[in-house]
C-alpha cells in the first residue's frame, strides 16, 4: 500500500481533494475502500523528486544512508539502501546546484505539518518548508523545463496550505514556490510568490470543493466522472466495476 495513502487515511489533503473532484468513484476506491491501484510501481520522476526532498529535508548524511547511485539496479541487492541510476544521481546533483545558486532560496529547510478540521473534516498539510522569521509558506518543486513551468497550476495546493495556516494557527502568510530544473548541464531555478488575490481565488475553489466532499460523505454518494478527458488520462480504476467502459458509439 502506498505510504501516502496510509499516512493520510483519516485526513483530507489538497491532493486528495483534487482527486475527489476529478472522479469521486476513483477517490472512494483508493482512499476509503483502500482498493489497491491497478497501476503498479512508482514513476521515475517521483523517485527523483522524493530523493531530492529527502536530501533537502534531512541532509547529505541521511540521504547517503537511504540511497545509493549504481550503474545498474540489482534486484538481488544485499543493502537496504534504495538504488538510483547514474542518470538519476546526476539529476539530483543538478537540482541541488540549481537550488544553492538561487539567492532567494533559504538554504536550511524546515518541514511543517498542519493538522486540524474544516467543516468537521480532518485536514492535513505537509509544508516542504516554513520560514518562521518571514512568515512564509514554501513549496519546493522540480521540473523538466523551467520556461514551460506554470506556477498557477499549484495555486490550489498553496491556497489549501494558506487556508490551513490561517484556520489552525491564525497566521496570515506569504506563499512562495522554489522551482528547480532537472538540467544536468546548466542547473537553473526560480522563485515565485503568489499574490493574495491569487490565493483568495484558489481558496474559493478549495472551500467549494470541501462543501462537495462533505455532502458526498453525508450521502455516501461517489459517482464516477463522465468527463472523457479525465476518464482516459487520470482514472486509476478505469474498468473496475465497469467504470469508464464505453456505453455508446461516438458520432463524429
Amino acid at each position: 500500500m502506498d505510504p501516502y495513502i496510509l499516512k493520510n487515511k483519516n485526513y483530507i489533503t489538497s491532493h486528495k481533494l483534487q482527486e475527489f473532484i476529478k472522479c469521486p468513484f476513483c477517490f472512494k476506491k483508493k482512499h476509503i475502500e483502500l482498493v489497491p491501484s491497478p497501476r503498479q510501481g512508482t514513476p521515475e520522476y517521483f523517485v527523483v523528486g522524493q530523493a531530492f526532498d529527502d536530501y533537502m529535508t534531512h541532509g547529505q548524511e541521511e540521504y547517503c544512508k537511504k540511497y545509493e547511485v549504481v550503474e545498474r539496479r540489482d534486484k538481488n541487492k544485499t543493502t537496504d539502501r534504495l538504488q538510483l541510476t547514474k542518470g538519476q544521481g546526476e539529476t539530483i546533483d543538478a537540482l541541488l546546484k540549481g537550488y544553492n545558486l538561487n539567492p532567494f532560496f533559504d538554504k536550511k529547510v524546515s518541514k511543517k505539518i498542519l493538522e486540524g478540521e474544516l467543516f468537521g473534516v480532518k485536514v492535513r498539510g505537509e509544508l516542504d518548508h516554513f520560514a518562521d522569521a518571514s512568515n512564509t509558506i514554501i513549496d519546493i518543486k522540480t521540473t523538466a523545463n523551467l520556461f514551460k513551468f506554470d506556477p498557477m497550476s499549484y495555486v490550489y495546493q498553496m491556497a489549501f496550505y494558506h487556508l490551513l495556516m490561517e484556520e489552525i494557527e491564525d497566521r496570515r502568510c506569504s506563499v512562495r514556490l522554489y522551482v528547480c530544473e532537472k538540467d544536468v548541464e546548466v542547473p537553473k531555478s526560480e522563485c515565485f510568490e503568489f499574490s493574495q488575490e491569487s490565493l483568495m481565488e484558489g481558496r474559493r475553489h478549495v472551500l467549494l470543493d470541501m462543501v462537495k466532499y462533505v455532502d458526498a460523505l453525508e450521502n455516501n454518494e461517489f459517482p464516477p466522472t463522465t468527463d472523457r478527458y479525465t476518464l482516459l488520462t487520470s482514472c486509476e480504476y478505469y474498468g473496475v466495476e465497469g467504470h469508464g467502459i464505453q456505453d455508446h458509439i461516438i458520432t463524429i
